[in-house]
């Protein structure tokens, strides 16, 4: 959702980044390079989104790219690339001025005018298998949703400036897998999906 809630960004099956209205109608294409586009990450002001991208050449690592426009409402200019590193999962600081991105196990903040790496911290060792991460509302907690040594998935939250995690829920259900990428932190409450595996049983007859 755009920061108003008058719009949102997603990703296509085809790698597209677009943008609908809330009330619905075309979705309008903002990035569309021959790879593959994703993890579309609103500004705080509504307008610009980073996101993650192989460009226009198909060159991995995915690397982090911005795209941006005047006023809401106005066109979308073209995509930018903000970093010449791989850097995934971007995610705005609340001032704007700056996002937080993965580069392995490293998270990387990078100022979002120039690209220049202003910090970064190792990810914690004992978890695995990071998916999109978010912000509290306040800024001083930054959420994610990994795997601990037992490969079993959580909710965690390090200080932004990081440190020690804390889970904060614990996934330990087999048949429920966590889409890693779901996850939204709202004011009191966060939300993420999970999906329940279940099979049917099927009885053919064969001709011989």
């Amino acid at each position: 959702w755009s920061p108003d809630g008058t719009e949102i960004a997603f990703s296509s099956f085809e790698g597209e980044i677009l943008v609908v209205s809330a009330d619905g109608g075309t979705p309008q294409v903002v990035a569309d390079f021959p790879g593959s586009e994703g993890g579309a990450c609103w500004s705080p002001d509504g307008l610009s989104i980073a996101f993650e991208s192989e460009g226009p050449e198909v060159e991995l690592p995915y690397k982090v790219w911005i795209v941006s426009r005047d006023g809401v409402g106005l066109p979308w200019g073209e995509p930018i690339q903000l970093t010449d590193f791989e850097c995934r999962h971007p995610l705005w600081f609340p001032d704007g001025t700056s996002l937080l991105c993965m580069r392995e196990r490293v998270m990387v903040k990078v100022a979002t005018a120039s690209g220049e790496v202003l910090g970064s911290y190792d990810s914690p060792p004992e978890l695995s298998r990071f998916g999109t991460h978010r912000f509290s509302p306040d800024g001083t907690r930054h959420y994610f949703i990994a795997a601990d040594e037992t490969d079993w998935f959580g909710v965690w939250w390090m200080p932004v400036e990081g440190g020690d995690p804390t889970r904060v829920v614990a996934l330990d259900d087999p048949a429920l897998n966590p889409d890693r990428n779901s996850l939204s932190v709202g004011p009191e409450h966060f939300y993420f999906t999970v999906d329940e595996s279940e099979s049917d049983i099927r009885v053919v007859d064969l001709e011989w």
